[in-house]
């Protein structure tokens, strides 16, 4: 499955049921998404969450953001790695056919205090807790739509002259690329067409 498929067709089901991953190969895809986070030391640590649950159940693990592992990386930085850990992995379970749910701290959608939730040390917080087994429903495979992406790229062009005053020596932003007769914008047309250069 090629990156752009894993993006457009993973879903996110409700209700989970097993089997989910065992940790020889959760770690081996965790190998994956702690590459595609940046270079170690990683800001991030994953708690596998042992409720004695059977085989069946899906698997639960916690994403805590652990501050004093990277005190040269901003707070800002830290987060953003963490959940591009947390993205990179959501896809390569896709990839490998399992389903995840994600469920945020910040939005109070985890469960009650409970056995379920990892005791952290000071300065750690949790991120909230990622849910993986398979969906107990089929889900659908097809690939949803590409984005329309027309006013989220814009061009900064150079001014004419260095001593132009009416323009800003930063350039001039040009408006959003408007997309073509085909309906796709000319950056997404040289993404799909794969031809090189500048689109």
């Amino acid at each position: 499955m090629d990156v752009m498929t894993a993006l457009l067709t993973r879903r996110a089901p409700a209700r989970l049921s097993g089997p989910a991953p065992g940790e020889q190969e959760l770690r081996y895809l965790l190998k994956g998404a702690a590459a595609a986070s940046g270079e170690a030391p990683h800001p991030w640590y994953w708690v596998l969450q042992d409720d004695g649950a059977a085989p069946a159940a899906p698997l639960r693990a916690g994403l805590v953001l652990a501050p004093d592992r990277t005190p040269h990386l901003s707070d800002g930085e830290r987060t953003q790695r963490a959940y591009a850990a947390l993205h990179a992995l959501e896809l390569l379970l896709h990839a490998r056919g399992y389903a995840s749910s994600w469920h945020s701290a910040d939005h109070g959608e985890l469960p009650a205090p409970s056995p379920l939730l990892p005791e952290l040390a000071p300065g750690e917080s949790l991120l909230g807790l990622l849910s993986v087994g398979r969906p107990e429903t089929p889900q659908d495979p097809s690939r949803r739509p590409l984005a329309d992406t027309s006013d989220l790229l814009s061009r900064n062009t150079p001014p004419a002259s260095a001593g132009s005053a009416a323009q800003s020596p930063c350039g001039r932003l040009r408006p959003p690329l408007q997309p073509s007769s085909s309906g796709l914008a000319e950056a997404d047309r040289w993404f799909v067409d794969g031809r090189k250069g500048s689109p």
